[in-house]
């Protein structure tokens, strides 16, 4: 049972840890500006600077991890697109920006809080838990001694961004995404919250039983408007990443369930109404089953040529004309013995865009003579919002008239 003599001893106590803390974490004179500006040359050397070197140290080593992260993640994307190098791209970005804003804002308001004092009263560092709590999930209630409550938060949500990679829909997914990212971004200010309030009760606990060794003095350097605004700057182009991530649109699979393709006198025409993309092809060609992410495919077996409808999604600064340097690299990285014939503007139906026309040529030996056989790759690309389209040939000089037709036959978005 608590008793007066209990009370009393751990009055005892806590004064003389109080007495112990102030006489031996006197206010320390450090410039936030300078904490600040190293922080932003290098995120964590701010830290260092102001003396809490582990603190220092994980933020630069995490920082540097998520950046070569998000590079290596970028160069399997060049290399191939897949949901793995995809995911590894944006989780290396979002922790390395992250623990960026982190840094120097953390620098920052540590340089003030030993200047002034107030550095030695808290019992939790507030910024330490919002960020626990973004990039892992729920681990920062751990460092707020809530275990219970970060492992239940932990296993939810990695629940939930489990789901959200099973589901089909991509807007679905999205959308899903989109929860979690706004159900962490609470949990950060959850834990900036509770630690705010740990150390408030704290201080009046400390107030209650002993008076500072000497007065506080004011945070000297550097207003804060300027690092929260620097902040407040990361945290819109991060949420700008995130609406672009939710808006741009995902071509992996096509929706075939609509589809209609028209047989008339002279023409096959393929229509897709859900992307509102049509192609037409002549009657001596036929439709065949299209692989994932392509709209349509037709050959003409008899001339060995073949035409390839898609689109792929892009960022709004990504131009057509880059598109076309990375396809020539491509090309010139896989068969070296082609050659560009000719790059330039053209039209992909009711679009304009940019063609580039690729030959090689290859000789038939026969019993009498040999010929000299010319295959052209012809990538016709246009684009409209967050999409680029591109028609595919591939094809010998006999099928050049049809290829004019299939490509002028293209209707997008109308």
């Amino acid at each position: 049972m608590f008793t007066p003599e209990d009370a009393s001893r751990d009055s005892r106590e806590l004064k003389s840890e109080s007495a112990t803390a102030y006489m031996v974490r006197m206010p320390e004179e450090k410039d936030p500006g300078a904490a600040f500006f190293l922080s932003l040359l290098a995120p964590g050397v701010g830290q260092l600077y102001c003396g809490k070197r582990s603190r220092g140290v994980w933020t630069l080593v995490f920082f540097v991890v998520g950046i070569a992260a998000a590079v290596f993640g970028w160069i399997l994307l060049e290399q191939d697109s897949t949901k793995g190098s995809e995911l590894l791209l944006g989780t290396g970005l979002r922790a390395a920006l992250a623990l960026y804003v982190f840094a120097f804002l953390d620098a920052y308001y540590t340089a003030r809080e030993l200047s002034d004092g107030t550095d030695s009263q808290m019992v939790y560092n507030p910024r330490v838990a919002a960020i626990l709590n973004f990039l892992t999930r729920g681990f920062g209630y751990w460092y707020l001694d809530e275990r219970r409550k970060g492992v239940f938060i932990f296993f939810l949500i990695g629940v939930a961004t489990r789901a959200s990679r099973n589901v089909q829909n991509p807007t679905y997914a999205a959308l899903l995404e989109l929860g979690i990212e706004i159900v962490v971004a609470v949990l950060a200010a959850d834990a900036y919250r509770i630690a705010r309030h740990q150390n408030e009760l704290h201080r009046e606990k400390l107030a209650s039983v002993s008076a500072p060794a000497t007065a506080l003095a004011p945070s000297p350097g550097l207003q804060p408007h300027i690092p929260l605004t620097l902040a407040g700057l990361f945290v819109g182009a991060y949420v700008g990443f995130v609406a672009l991530g939710i808006l741009m649109p995902n071509y992996d699979t096509i929706d075939q369930s609509s589809v209609r393709i028209t047989e008339l006198e002279d023409r096959l025409t393929y229509q897709n109404p859900k992307y509102g993309v049509e192609m037409q092809v002549p009657f001596t060609w036929q439709f065949t089953e299209a692989q994932a992410g392509v709209f349509a495919q037709a050959e003409h077996t008899e001339e060995n040529c073949m035409a390839i409808f898609l689109a792929d999604s892009r960022f709004p600064w990504t131009t057509l004309e880059s598109y076309g340097d990375s396809l020539v690299e491509l090309r010139k990285a896989k068969q070296p013995e082609n050659t560009t014939l000719k790059r330039g503007s053209a039209r992909l139906g009711n679009l304009a865009g940019v063609e580039i026309l690729f030959h090689s040529q290859s000789r038939l030996d026969l019993e009498e003579e040999t010929l000299a056989l010319n295959t052209y790759e012809h990538f016709v690309l246009a684009a409209k919002g967050l999409t680029v389209y591109a028609l595919i040939f591939s094809y010998s000089e006999p099928c050049s008239d049809d290829v004019r037709f299939i490509r002028e036959s293209v209707t997008i978005g109308n």
